[in-house]
């Protein structure tokens, strides 16, 4: 069976259960050894069952920003790091305690494995209401309530999930966006934009909006699949997720511009305009005063969310940053899965001044090193990251 035949929606009981830290060693194809278990753990996380970060960018606007939660302002130390074999390979969520990721379940406070490796997975997770929803080779957990989705012609879905109102908003692998009903797993609507899909859709007050191939910002509603409006920007955005927040949707786009587009009616309200030029991969984070973005040369943006000015700049010194996110008044962003390198930084949102950095460890494969990340999540003073090594870190002060 082919790869894309089998790409579809699981849900799973996201429920604990408890498993010893595999200590074996597995030999792999290409020749390694891999010690499977925790390879560190110098302390618990003193981390709340309430804490959570639920979806790739935190939530369903794809903001980056966690209101609610508080991160490390002064340099951080590994307080556990745990080591899988063949899962972790994907973004990190937080629920309830515990930390999902490639399709293994970790406990949040001790970095011990809960479930064992189940089918890799190399999408982002999204929690909701006690379950897991992937894309892709699913979490075969059990549970009478688990579903299955599959699209009409078999064509798979890709990009990671969005649950909001008790609905899972993915795009398929071609032009059409799907709602489907989060409980039984049964279509609400489907929508057929004029390319193809590659991004998470980002959903706020009723309205889901995507963007296409063709470089064009769809509005529909989330209740019944009806276009609201559409506009093409222009600008090569269909690599980045929109984010919604303030009345606005927040674009980045490969040819570096960085745009704020009005809900009601898809009009530009500001572009930013400084003249730097660098090329965006992944959303924005929007908070009600500013705007990050990170850039494919190591830049880190920030502009005023009202006007689009710059209000300031920070270079890494590193290339391929991940999307940033915001917790408590900090900015964390690392090095993307496409680095070379595996650093984390922080820097203050109202100026931009670095407040500590961190890397994680080159992992070797036999033929090839491995070194990127997928980016932080920020909860109850905890940073947690993947890497593409299948390593999972949790930081803290």
């Amino acid at each position: 069976m082919s790869l894309h035949s089998r790409r579809r929606i699981l849900k799973s009981a996201a429920g604990g259960g408890t498993a010893g830290i595999a200590g074996c060693l597995i030999r792999t194809e290409s020749g390694y050894s891999c010690s499977e278990g925790r390879s560190q753990h110098s302390s618990d996380v003193a981390l709340n069952q309430e804490a959570s970060w639920p979806m790739s960018h935190y939530d369903a606007a794809n903001t980056g920003h966690n209101p609610d939660a508080s991160g490390p302002k002064t340099e951080v130390k590994t307080a556990w790091r745990y080591r899988s074999c063949t899962g972790a390979s994907s973004g990190i969520v937080v629920s309830n305690g515990q930390v999902y990721t490639g399709g293994i379940t970790l406990d949040g406070r001790t970095g011990e494995n809960l479930h064992g490796d189940r089918n890799p997975q190399s999408t982002d997770p999204t929690v909701a209401n006690g379950t897991v929803y992937y894309t892709g080779y699913g979490l075969e957990a059990s549970g009478a309530n688990q579903w299955s989705f599959q699209p009409d012609g078999n064509k798979g879905i890709f990009p990671t999930p969005v649950v909001s109102n008790k609905t899972v908003y993915v795009p398929g692998s071609n032009s059409t966006l799907y709602a489907v009903n989060a409980n039984s797993g049964t279509k609400k609507w489907e929508f057929e934009t004029d390319g193809r899909i590659e991004t998470t859709p980002a959903v706020l007050n009723s309205v889901v909006y995507i963007v296409d191939k063709t470089n064009t910002l769809y509005a529909v509603s989330a209740d019944t699949g009806e276009k609201r409006w559409q506009v093409s920007q222009g600008t090569e955005c269909w690599r980045c997720p929109p984010a919604v927040a303030n009345d606005r949707v927040f674009l980045g786009s490969w040819d570096g511009e960085i745009r704020a587009i009005h809900t009601a009616d898809g009009t530009t309200a500001w572009q930013r305009t400084d003249g730097i030029k660098f090329r965006i991969r992944g959303p924005v984070a929007v908070t009600e005063q500013i705007v990050l973005a990170t850039g494919d040369r190591g830049e880190v943006i920030a502009l005023d969310a009202t006007t689009g000015q710059t209000k300031w700049l920070r270079d890494t010194n590193t290339a391929n940053l991940a999307s940033p996110v915001i917790v408590d008044d900090v900015v964390y962003v690392s090095d993307s899965p496409k680095s070379t390198t595996g650093k984390i930084f922080a820097f203050t949102a109202a100026d931009g001044e670095e407040l500590w950095r961190f890397e994680t460890r080159e992992i070797s494969f036999g033929d090839h090193d491995q070194a990127g990340t997928f980016g932080p999540v920020v909860v109850d003073g905890a940073v947690y990251v993947s890497t593409t090594g299948r390593e999972v870190y949790a930081l803290i002060e």
